[in-house]
């Protein structure tokens, strides 16, 4: 087994308590204190494929999974999909949009190809 492989079993281990856990937060902070997340950062880039087909498979619950990969590429394709609240602090973005920059930007780099389901 090669060592893609085994990170591809470790992050489906990892990654149905990360969805369930992240889920209940709006922001960041939390997510990343998350034990999971941290696990997941730890495994650099070689988590960036298996992160990428996830998403490009389901893209519901997976929006955290953005800040993961921002983090460990050091990349951020769908920055030009958000956008400023006017007289706040906030962000406001389409999670669908952000998503699908990630899965185009992992194709053009030639991570993932167009058929999810079969790799």
């Amino acid at each position: 087994m090669t060592e893609m492989d085994q990170t591809g079993i470790r992050f489906s281990e990892i990654y149905p308590s990360f969805e369930q856990k992240s889920s209940i937060y709006s922001l960041p902070g939390p997510v990343r204190a998350l034990p999971e997340y941290q696990e997941l950062l730890a495994m650099g880039k070689k988590i960036i494929v298996p992160t990428l087909k996830q998403m490009q498979r389901d893209m519901t619950g997976t929006l955290w999974l953005t800040v993961l990969l921002t983090e460990i590429s050091g990349e951020n394709p769908g920055r030009e999909h958000f956008e400023k609240v006017p007289n706040t602090e906030f962000m406001r973005f389409s999670p669908d949009k952000v998503i699908q920059a990630w899965i185009d930007w992992g194709k053009k780099q030639g991570l993932i190809s167009e058929r999810s389901q079969e790799d």
